[in-house]
């Protein structure tokens, strides 16, 4: 193994910065020495214009072109470096070289262990690396590292903007899936512009007049109550006896869309509606008078029977009025709350289906109207209560649930058991009971 010349490092110091030098770098520190060399091969400056402490010289000192020789021809490892401790505390470390007091961060090996003494001549263990080697160290970090908040930021920004995206595309999914239903002011606004538009068939009444025909709307002419209002019995003038219906405070629209909808409709299975009053904040309804009362007295009063012949009847004239408003000429008429309560019963049992005020009207040429779920629970049907579309199948629907009850006499919803269950329900888990409950019911009434 070669023998690594000696260099002379006495303790000495540089001329430029004042920290620690050598005569092996001709007074000056390592940093100082390799930034006189960058400046010399760059042509930045001349000798005559260069600081005195930073002069170019022509070539490096004897001792430290033997040592770059060497380093050439044989370099050593770190380990050796760090078996050398010196008096004055210096340790050189590896991938954070140090000449002296000054880092080196571009070169991974060890440069030079001081262990200075005065002026002691030392060994070089670790020879000088070339400065021919060194680059800017700031233009190659700046190249080489990529700042970490910026890695934060581009992250979080895109959770950000995938979040985002996940939200409108769930929205538009969803809105798909459900419309967006018509509010009550739309369908009153709707009503309200069929009124204006479209003069009553019926004729309009004084309040004097309803209340001459119902002697001042006395207790005694009271017939029944509805949700939207009282119904009294009443005679006009001209001797015609009728059904006034007095409107609750809150269904004007109510009341509209019952006149708009049925005073120009006429048929034997719909009641008749003979005239309208709408007067100091009052409204009423003035109809032909059904002398047997409604289904439901009869279907659940305990004094008042149908036959079998009575019912049947009641069936064909009920589904005949339905088919009337559904064939309607001028579109499809929705009652949306068929049930016994609304269905009359005339001096003969004639059915007759009355209370208009839910009825929606689908135009010629469409299928369905949205609207929210209106009518009588145990009455509506389930797809009604899920997709909000009004057509002719709700009727229907309900319509089959009266035919159980004349079938049956059962109410639409059972409140004797522990949990209620509709009519519906039943028939379906118990269709064979209910069969026989029918039959043995229709023994009774034949004989």
């Amino acid at each position: 193994m070669e023998e690594v010349p000696e260099i002379d490092l006495g303790f000495r110091m540089c001329t430029n910065c004042g920290l620690h030098g050598s005569s092996a770098t001709e007074g000056l520190c390592f940093k100082c020495y390799c930034a006189r060399f960058k400046a010399e091969h760059a042509g930045s400056a001349s000798s005559s214009s260069a600081s005195p402490s930073m002069a170019v010289v022509d070539d490096f000192s004897e001792s430290a072109a033997a040592t770059v020789v060497a380093w050439r021809r044989k370099p050593k490892r770190c380990h050796m470096c760090r078996k050398k401790v010196g008096l004055l505390g210096f340790r050189c470390r590896c991938g954070e070289t140090y000449c002296g007091q000054h880092r080196h961060p571009e070169f991974h090996t060890c440069t030079i262990d001081y262990n200075l003494t005065g002026r002691k001549r030392i060994k070089c263990e670790n020879p000088l690396p070339d400065p021919q080697n060194l680059v800017d160290v700031e233009e190659r970090r700046n190249r080489s590292k990529f700042p970490l908040s910026s890695c934060i930021w581009i992250a979080v920004g895109s959770i950000v903007v995938i979040v985002i995206l996940t939200l409108i595309v769930s929205w538009r999914l969803f809105k798909k899936k459900h419309p967006p239903n018509p509010s009550i002011s739309d369908e009153e606004t709707a009503t309200s512009k069929v009124l204006v538009f479209k003069e009553p068939g019926c004729r309009k009444m004084s309040v004097r007049e309803i209340y001459a025909a119902t002697n001042d709307l006395n207790a005694l002419n009271f017939i029944g109550e509805g949700v939207a209002g009282k119904v009294y019995k009443g005679l006009l003038s001209n001797g015609c006896h009728v059904a006034i219906k007095h409107i609750k405070d809150g269904y004007g629209e109510t009341f509209m869309r019952e006149v708009a909808s049925m005073s120009h409709i006429r048929h034997p299975n719909l009641v008749a509606l003979l005239g309208f009053c709408k007067e100091e904040d009052e409204c009423f309804l003035v109809y032909e008078l059904s002398t047997n009362g409604n289904l439901s007295e009869w279907l659940f009063g305990k004094d008042k029977t149908l036959s079998w012949t009575q019912r049947l009847e009641i069936a064909i004239g009920s589904a005949c009025g339905l088919w009337f408003l559904h064939t309607y000429p001028e579109g499809c008429i929705v009652h949306r709350d068929v049930k016994p309560t609304n269905i009359l019963l005339g001096a003969d049992f004639e059915a007759k289906l009355s209370d208009f005020g839910l009825s929606k009207v689908v135009d010629l040429g469409a299928s369905f109207v949205s609207s929210e779920v209106r009518g009588t629970f145990g009455y509506v049907d389930p797809e009604y209560r899920q997709n909000h579309r009004v057509n002719a199948a709700g009727d229907v629907y309900s319509f089959g649930i009266v035919l159980l009850q004349l079938l049956s006499g059962k109410r639409a919803i059972n409140m004797n058991l522990k949990k209620p269950m509709p009519l519906s329900k039943m028939v379906i888990s118990n269709s064979f009971n209910l069969l026989l409950y029918m039959l043995y019911s229709m023994i009774n009434l034949l004989f």
